[in-house]
């Protein structure tokens, strides 16, 4: 039988990094003995976590894949089920690699069973990669992540709220080690702790292989927004929700793009002393259970590298002068959506005279009295000219 190597996240470990370096190495991978394979998603192997939803549990991966577009939704997945299972006889002699962090972030522990149940019949052995980081690092760059994605967020959420899910790592190593035992590899998300100092040979060293310059490297392209970009994008999601006038690509553009852009010189956020206080404080239990479990000879955890927010830094930009810059960009954009509006109701009239035009010439009675209305034409021609 063939070997895994599921490479689970968590999310803000780099892990579009590594899918893209796998997806842009597929062949050289292939011909030293790893399969990558393309048909659970190109990029993240995003069907994996769908084959084993709950039923008629519906998120972006499914509407991505169109899964409830479909006819017959169950039928569809276990469409893919099989294609999974017959690529896995034809290439039984690949070790498999495959990478997706939606299964650390999305699956419940019912999925997660449902996970175990799909893959062990196919193969001999399953190893579980998993990249942790500092929590405080964490919801730092969960922030920037979900703003850019519309989301109205302020600041990042007290420890043990709506990220604890990325943050609790020993929550996370307990809820798949009840299903894949110790199969667990956890690695520190610390280029203090990568081997060489990289994530891609450090992943790579995980899996057996070793990076050479025969490789293509990717760009690092999921970079995180400044303060400063944050707090400006942040309150125009408020002002302008992406789902307001449901047409995000169109009215919004690339609008977090562009901020990115102009703030990029801008610091990036610092956390508060408090805040890196209460995020210790909370998860000090799950990183001391870490540590000692997997990784007792480290002196410390995680690299003492945090900066803290001074006072200074926190008037970056003051709360005015973010929400002014908010507001006149939300203006402009408001400008430009009431005269696309005025426009496309000039639209709409106009194809509906036509469509009525066009309707009433197409009419029976139209047609019939075609003749009466050219001698009506003639006799007023007739009478105009005795006029004169």
């Amino acid at each position: 039988m063939t070997k895994l190597y599921l490479h689970i996240g968590t999310e803000k470990t780099g892990t579009t990094h590594i899918q893209q370096f796998l997806l842009r190495n597929r062949d050289k991978l292939f011909l030293k003995g790893y399969y990558v394979p393309d048909f659970l998603g190109e990029f993240a192997h995003t069907w994996l976590p769908i084959l084993v939803y709950e039923d008629n549990k519906e998120d972006d991966l499914t509407e991505k894949e169109k899964i409830y577009e479909q006819e017959n939704p169950n039928t569809f997945i276990k469409l893919k089920i099989e294609e999974l299972k017959k690529a896995v006889e034809i290439y039984k002699d690949k070790e498999w690699v495959l990478s997706s962090e939606h299964l650390h972030a999305r699956l419940n522990g019912v999925e997660i069973r449902r996970l175990k149940s799909l893959l062990s019949p196919l193969f001999s052995e399953i190893k579980i990669i998993v990249y942790l980081r500092n929590p405080i690092e964490s919801a730092v760059s969960l922030w920037s992540t979900v703003v850019r994605a519309g989301k109205p967020i302020k600041r990042i959420p007290l420890p043990g709220t709506e990220w604890d899910y990325i943050c609790n790592h020993k929550r996370t190593i307990q809820l798949w080690e009840e299903n894949f035992q110790e199969n667990i590899i956890p690695r520190l998300y610390s280029k203090r702790s990568f081997f060489n100092d990289n994530l891609l040979e450090d992943f790579l060293c995980q899996i057996g292989c070793k990076l050479n310059a025969s490789y293509e490297i990717p760009a690092n392209v999921n970079q995180s927004m400044s303060y400063a970009g944050i707090r400006i994008l942040s309150n125009i999601n408020e002002i302008i929700p992406p789902a307001k006038y449901g047409c995000f690509d169109s009215f919004r553009g690339n609008i977090e793009g562009q901020i990115m852009e102009s703030y990029k010189d801008f610091p990036k956020y610092h956390p508060t002393e408090k805040e890196v206080y209460n995020y210790e404080k909370y998860y000090e239990d799950s990183n001391k259970w870490i540590k000692n479990k997997y990784f007792p000879d480290v002196e410390c955890l995680w690299e003492n590298n945090q900066k803290i927010l001074e006072n200074e830094d926190q008037k970056l930009l003051i709360d005015k002068e973010i929400n002014a810059t908010s507001k006149l960009i939300s203006n402009l954009f408001n400008e430009n959506y009431k005269k696309s509006s005025k426009i496309d109701d000039l639209e709409k009239q106009v194809k509906f005279l036509q469509n009525k035009i066009r309707n009433h010439e197409n009419s029976t009675i139209w047609r019939f009295t075609k003749p009466l209305r050219k001698i009506a034409d003639f006799v007023k021609g007739f009478i105009w000219l005795n006029k004169r």
